[in-house]
């Protein structure tokens, strides 16, 4: 359906000068046009509360920008919040000559045929950014956007996607709206508060000039500063005196909106009904004005019968056409609207659209009183037309209006295609407010075993452990232990649920909950390779402190890894909750073969997909010792994350990336990420754990081993509380032992280090059998110096072995620390110096310095490191995150388009990222630059 002919070209904006009050914001955003001219983009938000003046601010703006600035405008409406690419389509009003030419997103605005997008589409993401691109390669660009809070999802998202990646493109980026609305997430933020006393009285005085010396004091009393109020409330007053003598009682305080709302109940209530009727239409239709004047008559009225809400300053009309003068004047008109009078408009609206329209429909459903069963199949039909353009969130809002027509069955339909296309968009909270009504309402208990799943695994990526998830468990425990029960169908229900459960409790780390959850599959004689069999012997030993052997996790992967080759597997969201998992131990050869088989299934590239399988990347990175790409890795998973409403796996990305920001002893990294992870109660007690490991490493890698062993004794007791640690997970253990021989606590560190070793054998996992072995090393009473050098050495191979270089060197250093006690200053200097060149080739500059500092110690005046060991010798180290993706795939010969399309960047940014990666690399060109980083591609 063609979105052309439904929306009005933008109405010129009336700019009256000076705008009093606002210089500093006016100043930051004509710096910022300034900038975005240079090539320089830059994103400004204005923020301001009902009445405030936000779109005064942007007009005088707009009226200041150079005339070689080319201005694309558009305004959020309540009306079209939820029609998808509305904003953009009134954005690009002019410009759709451009976006024809991009096949996604010309179809998602309607302007061509083929299939559209919505929500978190990087396809329409990267073809909004290719206009935009293309756009400012002609001159300077100025993306102008008010009422930002009542834009439709699928605009939001597009403009937070671009905000993110325009970089060296010359665009400026406003948008204006509410402070309780949503956040970009980034650029500069400008706050707009009432008017100083003396500003609003000259504001008032300006605006209307005969009223009295009285009128203003009294104007200026109820405006209290919000520039609308001082605009409109004086249009219903007489001129002269408001008393005969001149004088007004103050008026009673009250908070803004309140007061906001006072003006427009009075201004409303004053109109007689065919105005208010006839301003109604205006305030919840932009309508042609045949359509409007048709409309109006219908409910017995026309164009006059707005006469005097123009007066009022509550409309605007314009060669026949007919607005709100601001979003917020339509908005507080709906509000004092009945239910009765927005019913009829409705009607009236809906006779005047074309037959068969999605905002005919949707109309005709606001009209109805009572279901209608017509209209709920007008509804699904328009629906099913917009999900199989892929516009989800589109498709969403018309089923959820479908829910309440038609009989039971049709509305659990309309519920369950809802609830899905609310996901799909990214709208987790809708989606999991329709899987709970799923669950009441469904028919029997395999029914209702497969929403209370979809509830299960939507809320632990949506929200903490609340009160209702709480009650949702216990209900699935019920419902689990009465399908198992059953036949072969209920079972496999049953099993189903409880997967996700045991999936979602494991991955907090809760392992004695996960542990209880998944008990019942040990009666059921399952085949050891099923994942329900895994994961229940997994976790079994994990509480009990007898893990079993990877080869375990191996076999969970033989079987889970062909499944990855159809996305409609139906366990597809344990395996890839599992897979994650697997991805922070740490075991290498598991995940070179889970990158290996992803990459060769043809499963489309989903945010989750990707979230799950770029730890075992990392994973693969930090074992060859490429921490610059590992981290420039995570921190691009933790920008992707935050693309998204899901907010749980931003907190296992930042938690990874902290963990390896401590062991480099970055604590100022390390602690940004744990504050942002703890921000809106994300600090479980599993992150707690991790927090208070990432502590002890911090403290260790700059010596403060007093409050290392603080930490890492609250990192123990935190998981103990929760059943216990996989093994590989962290090095806490080790750390620990080590923290207590550093502060003299050797008795209970010989004791720690003995279990642990039983622990290690038990487990067969290679790096805690390393790390064991380093730990008796470090803490060993030993007869000669070849038994501690014996001791030592097996734990350096061991490390190896286990694929890390991190922990290697951190044996070779306390190898060295052991042999400068004992005065063997010859043999220590030798493994302090490995141990220096391997910290100074991971980028670990706090163990370089205590490397450093022992070799002084040693003799050594200062050590400057084997030659391609420093800290300038590490290339990657020298780039920011976006250089470093751009430098990858510039290195495999790809041209600058078609890095823009894989990283949904512009043109301009490709070359603006590849023209500094170049110069801190001292590259020349692409041929030099795949030759320099042969490895890391």
């Amino acid at each position: 359906m063609s979105l052309t002919g439904m929306y009005l070209a933008p109405v010129g904006p009336t700019v009256t000068e000076p705008l009093l009050g606002r210089d500093d914001a006016l100043a930051v955003l004509m710096e910022a046009a300034g900038a975005a001219a240079d090539g320089r983009a830059r994103v400004v938000t204005v923020l301001g509360g009902p009445g405030m003046g936000k779109t005064a601010v942007l007009d005088v703006f707009v009226a200041r920008l150079p005339a070689t600035t080319r201005v694309l405008r558009a305004a959020g409406h309540p009306n079209e919040s939820d029609l998808p690419f509305a904003g953009l389509h009134q954005l690009l009003w002019g410009r759709h000559e451009v976006a024809r030419r991009m096949p996604r997103l010309g179809a998602a605005l309607g302007l061509t045929g083929g299939p559209g997008g919505a929500g978190l589409d990087t396809g329409i993401g990267h073809e909004f950014l290719s206009v935009i691109g293309t756009l400012a390669e002609e001159g300077p660009l100025a993306l102008v956007v008010d009422d930002a809070h009542w834009l439709d999802r699928s605009t939001w998202q597009a403009l937070v996607f671009a905000a993110r990646r325009i970089d060296a493109d010359a665009v400026v980026l406003v948008l204006a709206g509410d402070p309780a609305g949503p956040s970009v997430g980034s650029g500069d933020t400008i706050e707009l508060g009432p008017l100083e006393p003396a500003q609003a009285r000259a504001v008032a005085a300006a605006l209307h000039p005969r009223l009295t010396h009285a009128d203003l004091d009294w104007v200026c009393g109820e405006a209290d500063g919000v520039p609308l109020l001082l605009r409109q409330i004086p249009a219903g007053l007489a001129a002269g005196p408001l008393e005969p003598d001149g004088w007004r009682p103050p008026p009673q305080r009250a908070p803004v909106v309140d007061r906001v709302d006072r003006h427009f109940r009075a201004v409303v209530g004053g109109l007689g009904e065919a105005e208010r009727r006839a301003v109604l239409v205006v305030a919840l239709q932009d309508l042609p004005g045949p359509a409007l004047r048709a409309a109006l008559a219908r409910l017995g009225g026309g164009l006059a019968d707005l006469d005097r809400a123009e007066r009022l300053g509550l409309v605007r009309v314009v060669a026949g056409e007919a607005r709100p003068t601001s979003t917020t004047a339509g908005y507080w008109v709906r509000q004092h609207a009945t239910d009765g009078e927005l019913r009829a408009a409705h009607a009236a609206i809906a006779h005047v659209l074309p037959e068969g329209s999605r905002r005919r429909v949707v109309h005709l459903d606001r009209a109805l009183l009572d279901p209608d069963p017509a209209v709920g199949r007008a509804l699904c039909a328009a629906a099913t037309e917009a999900a199989d353009r892929h516009d989800l969130a589109e498709a969403a809002a018309l089923w959820h209006a479908a829910i309440r027509h038609g009989d039971p069955a049709e509305r659990q339909a309309a519920r369950a295609a809802a609830a899905e296309a609310h996901l799909g968009s990214g709208a987790g909270s809708a989606a999991l407010a329709l899987f709970r009504e799923l669950v009441r309402e469904a028919g029997d208990d395999r029914e209702r075993a497969g929403w209370l799943e979809r509830c299960v695994v939507t809320a632990f990526w949506l929200e903490p452990l609340s009160a209702t998830v709480q009650a949702e468990e216990s209900a699935a425990r019920t419902l689990v232990a009465r399908l198992l029960a059953g036949g072969a169908r209920d079972r496999e229900a049953g099993l189903r649920l409880l997967m996700a459960q045991v999936t979602a409790r494991m991955v907090r780390g809760e392992y004695r909950i996960a542990a209880s959850l998944a008990a019942p599959v040990a009666g059921l004689g399952l085949a050891d390779d099923r994942i329900e069999a895994v994961l229940h012997a997994l976790l079994t030993g994990v509480v009990a402190g007898d893990p079993p052997p990877p080869r375990v996790a191996t076999a969970a992967v033989e079987r889970l890894l062909p499944a990855l080759a159809t996305a409609a597997a139906s366990d597809v969201t344990a395996i890839f909750g599992f897979l994650r998992h697997l991805g922070w131990w740490g075991d290498v050869g598991l995940s070179e073969r889970v990158v290996a088989t992803f990459e060769a299934a043809p499963l489309p590239r989903a945010m989750g997909d990707r979230l799950a399988v770029e730890p075992h990347r990392v994973a693969i990175e930090l074992a060859r010792g490429e921490w610059d790409a590992a981290c420039l890795r995570l921190a691009e998973m933790e920008r992707t994350a935050l693309d998204s409403d899901f907010v749980v796996p931003y907190r296992f990305c930042a938690a990874h990336h902290a963990l390896v920001l401590a062991r480099r002893g970055d604590i100022a990294g390390s602690r940004t990420r744990w504050e942002r992870i703890g921000a809106g109660g994300g600090m479980t007690p599993f992150f707690e754990h991790l927090d208070a490991c990432a502590r002890g490493l911090e403290e260790l890698a700059h010596r403060n081993h007093d409050a290392a062993l603080a930490a890492l004794r609250r990192a123990h007791a935190l998981a103990t509380a929760c059943g216990g640690v996989v093994p590989g997970q962290t090095s806490a253990t080790a750390d620990l032992i080590e923290a207590l021989w550093r502060t003299g606590a050797e008795a209970e560190a010989v004791e720690r280090a003995t279990s642990y070793a039983r622990f290690a054998e038990r487990s067969g996992h290679p790096l805690e059998g390393a790390l064991a072995a380093r730990s008796l090393a470090l803490v060993g009473a030993f007869a000669t110096a070849d038994d501690l050098d014996a001791a030592f050495d097996d734990a350096v191979e061991r490390c190896r072995a286990a694929g890390s270089p991190y922990e290697t060197a951190r044996t070779q250093l306390a190898h060295g620390q052991r042999l400068r006690r004992d005065l063997r200053k010859a043999a220590a200097t030798r493994a302090l110096s490995e141990a220096r060149d391997a910290f100074a080739r991971l980028g670990a500059p706090a163990w370089v310095g205590i490397a450093d500092a022992e070799l002084a110690a040693c003799g050594h005046r200062r050590y400057r490191g084997a030659p391609g060991t420093g800290e300038a010798d590490a290339p990657l180290g020298r780039l920011t995150p976006r250089e470093y993706a751009v430098v990858v795939e510039a290195a495999e010969g790809r041209s600058n388009p078609e890095i823009a399309e894989r990283l949904y960047i512009s043109r301009r940014t490709v070359e603006f990222h590849l023209s500094n990666a170049f110069r801190k690399l001292g590259v020349a060109d692409r041929t030099d630059l795949a030759a320099l980083l042969p490895r890391e591609v």
